[in-house]
């Protein structure tokens, strides 16, 4: 399931993506998913759960070629051959990127 955040500049969009994903500390409240409190959760045990924030344009990371932009997203994957995997998959969606 992918879930989009739209709204007005200034709205808050970011500020709660950081939230859920662990990058901003809340100061009030609690942040469930999947029936488990997740605030407080460092954001590499939030990505495991599935839970990540894309940013908009080029923020990611743009001194790293694409092949290694691929590898850092998959360091969930815990085998050399579900990172094969992947990347198959990733470039055989998006020719392109070869």
């Amino acid at each position: 399931e992918i879930v989009a955040l739209i709204g007005a500049n200034g709205a808050g969009k970011s500020s709660i993506l950081r939230a859920i994903t662990g990058l901003r500390k809340i100061r009030s409240g609690e942040i469930h998913y999947g029936g488990k409190r997740i605030d407080g959760a460092a954001p590499d045990e939030i990505v495991k759960m599935g839970i990540a924030m894309v940013p908009e344009g080029r923020r990611v990371f743009p001194y790293m070629s694409v092949r290694d932009n691929l590898l850092m997203g998959a360091f969930t994957r815990t085998s050399k051959s579900e990172i094969a995997a992947s990347m198959e998959m990733v470039l055989g969606r998006f020719p392109r990127l070869k």
